[in-house]
């Protein structure tokens, strides 16, 4: 075995920690862009604009704290094969890369929208 309990320990501990209080630290940042947003002159519903980004900030922080998780366990050498040539750890780091751009193009696409939304209302 690569890993010792521990560290499937801790690493559960940490994912447990992230099921509990994922909605809170997503209501918590949406508030907090928020209060960033209210600064200016516009009109603006709060919650709307939390409802709106609260999704993709959940998403968002639950894919990137459970790869941080990841990054605490070691890489079993039963998996230290190659994919035409390419590492296997090296493909997985890919794709965990990719899921994170897209879950930052969802929270980016979210802000355009509500901002979409302002703009019309001003329009009106």
């Amino acid at each position: 075995m690569d890993n010792r309990l521990e560290d499937y320990l801790i690493f559960l501990i940490v994912i447990g920690l992230i099921l509990v209080f994922k909605r809170f630290l997503s209501k918590v940042l949406a508030n907090l862009f928020f209060r960033l947003i209210k600064r200016t002159s516009w009109n603006v519903d709060r919650k709307a604009f939390v409802d709106l980004l609260a999704g993709p900030i959940h998403l968002f922080v639950m894919v990137l704290m459970v790869f941080i998780a990841f990054e605490q366990l070691r890489f079993p050498s039963a998996f230290k094969f190659s994919i035409l040539h390419v590492p296997f750890k090296e493909i997985l780091e890919s794709l965990a890369a990719a899921v994170i751009v897209v879950c930052f193009t969802w929270l980016l696409l979210r802000c355009i929208d509500f901002i979409a939304t302002i703009l019309e209302q001003k329009a009106n």
